[in-house]
């Protein structure tokens, strides 16, 4: 098998669908709690408001984590096998919570579903580089980010209306509920594909970092916008006294339906336009939606914000994935992609830190037009600057 040629067995149809589950997972990793985080901080108790943070953190540093084993888990078991356990994986860990909000479990299931995120995006994404190459590669990124959105604005919409009207509890059944039918048909049309794997004694995380950690470095940085957002979004709303579960849902799926709608263009925009001037655009996109979330204070000017911050997650985060699997040679592909999820989620580990910053420095509100500002800045340079090993034309 050469990069560009594709020899192996041939996928059975519905193949295609598979490969979008890991977006869809990553969505529903953090959508699914975000109505769920105030009435679980507040069963918690004086602690709750840091534990429910932490959720977000864990369920990250899972997915950091899986970047430095994926390649190894794939080139073990094969693609085939580590799909599907890692479905099976999400969907267990996942509802959980429906039986206990313990800290110590309810934590440690937040780490094990990141790190099923993270085997599960890695690996469906080998598969789709590995079976598809040229135009039909970029679409096929750019239609995971976008059934990626699709998934978790379903289950944001539904998360808020059981928060709403029942249990909160029960809202984590989204995550079996949400995925059982991405392992359906894994099980069905994923066939024992062969990928290219590290000869033993060969490079490894060290040499794949050395030739990519231009574009992780920045994947980092900029990956702390959308998970901040998810996670400082609910409080901001609660200052603005917009506090129904509902309607709180709705506004912070605006997100996800702009970043649906970027994910389905990235395709046929970055032939038309080329990677990094797409790059940029969501950089500046990204700008105006936080300033808008940032100087709202109504539920329409705040969701405005969210649509147009979504959009802007949909074209770097297509980026990103389009950028390593461009860069990295068959045989590194593998751990170039899991190392990716790895810098993305480390940006949404590390969220807090900045976000806090500026929160203590400007207010929570003020804390997103800094972000805002710094997001343009970084548009600018992306155009005008020499990003030499940074950026994909």
């Amino acid at each position: 098998m050469q990069d560009g040629i594709y020899t192996g067995p041939t996928p059975r149809a519905g193949f295609p669908l598979v490969l979008m589950c890991g977006m869809a997972g990553q969505s529903l990793l953090f959508s699914v709690l975000v109505p769920a985080l105030p009435p679980l901080a507040a069963e918690l108790g004086p602690s709750g408001p840091s534990i429910a943070q932490f959720t977000f953190a864990l369920a990250s540093l899972g997915l950091i984590l899986s970047g430095f084993a994926a390649g190894i888990i794939i080139d073990r078991f094969g693609p085939r096998l580590t799909i599907v356990a890692a479905l099976a994986c999400f969907a267990i860990t996942g509802a959980l919570p429906v039986l206990t909000v313990a800290p110590v479990p309810l934590l440690a299931s937040r780490l094990l579903l990141g790190f099923a995120t993270g085997i599960m995006s890695t690996t469906a994404t080998l598969l789709l580089t590995t079976v598809y190459f040229g135009p039909a590669r970029s679409r096929l990124i750019g239609y995971q980010v976008s059934t990626g959105s699709a998934v978790g604005l379903t289950a944001l919409i539904a998360a808020g209306a059981v928060v709403a009207h029942a249990d909160w509890h029960l809202s984590f059944l989204l995550y079996p509920l949400s995925i059982l039918p991405f392992l359906l048909i894994a099980i069905v049309t994923v066939p024992a594909i062969r990928t290219e794997r590290q000869p033993d004694g060969g490079p490894g995380a060290g040499a794949t970092i050395a030739l990519l950690w231009p574009i992780y470095l920045v994947a980092a940085l900029i990956f702390m916008v959308p998970i901040g957002i998810g996670a400082e979004l609910p409080f901001l709303l609660k200052i603005r006294t917009i506090v129904d579960p509902l309607v709180v849902s709705i506004v912070v799926a605006m997100t996800s339906v702009g970043s649906m709608t970027s994910g389905a263009a990235f395709g046929r925009l970055q032939a038309a336009i080329g990677a990094r001037r797409t790059f940029a655009l969501g950089l500046a996109v990204g700008a105006a939606g936080c300033l808008l979330i940032g100087i709202g204070s109504t539920s329409l000017v705040i969701g405005a914000g969210m649509f147009v911050a979504g959009v802007s997650v949909g074209l770097f985060t297509a980026y990103f994935w389009f950028a390593v699997a461009m860069v990295a040679p068959p045989e590194l592909r593998a751990r170039g992609l899991a190392l990716l999820s790895s810098a993305l989620f480390l940006g949404g580990f590390l969220f807090p830190l900045p976000f806090g910053a500026l929160s203590f420095q400007f207010g929570l509100p003020g804390s997103f037009v800094a972000i805002a500002a710094l997001l343009a800045a970084g548009a600018i340079g992306a155009l005008i600057g020499r990003t030499g090993r940074i950026l994909v034309n």
